[in-house]
C-alpha cells in the first residue's frame, strides 16, 4: 500500500503504484490479494467508511479502482483464517520436499536436502 486519500466524500481509497505495469483493469484490482488484504484491514479499522482500491500504473498513467462488498470481504476473512490457521498448525519439521527440475536453481536448495531421496529425484527430473 503506497498511500491512502480521504476524500470529501468521507470515502478512504487505498492507491497503489507499480512501477513496471502497463495496464490495469478493474478485475486486475478486485482479483489482487494485496489490494483486497488492505481493504478488509481498512475496513476493520474504518467500518462506517467507503473503502475501495486503486491501481495506477506509472508508465502509462492507466489506472483502475475497485471496491469489495461485505460478501466479498468476509469470504477473504475466512479464506485468511482458515490459510493462517493451516500455516500455525503444520508439522514443518515432518514435512518432505518433493524434487522437481526447477529445484535446480532454487536458492533454496540446501533447505530440501533432508529430503533421503532428494538427490535420486533432482537427477532423474533434470
Amino acid at each position: 500500500m503506497d498511500r491512502i486519500a480521504e476524500h470529501p466524500d468521507g470515502s478512504l481509497e487505498i492507491v497503489d503504484y507499480k512501477s513496471g505495469r502497463q495496464t490495469v483493469t478493474e478485475e486486475d484490482v478486485a482479483s489482487d490479494l494485496a489490494m483486497g488484504c488492505y481493504q478488509l484491514l481498512v475496513r476493520h479499522k474504518h467500518p462506517d467508511r467507503r473503502v475501495f482500491a486503486t491501481i495506477h500504473a506509472l508508465r502509462t498513467g492507466d489506472e483502475a479502482s475497485a471496491e469489495l462488498d461485505d460478501a466479498s470481504l468476509a469470504e477473504l476473512r475466512a479464506d485468511l483464517q482458515f490459510i493462517g490457521t493451516e500455516i500455525l498448525n503444520r508439522d514443518y519439521p515432518n514435512v518432505a520436499p518433493i524434487p522437481k527440475r526447477l529445484c535446480s536453481g532454487c536458492d533454496f536448495l540446501p533447505l530440501c536436502r533432508k529430503h533421503p531421496d532428494f538427490d535420486a529425484g533432482l537427477l532423474e527430473d533434470a
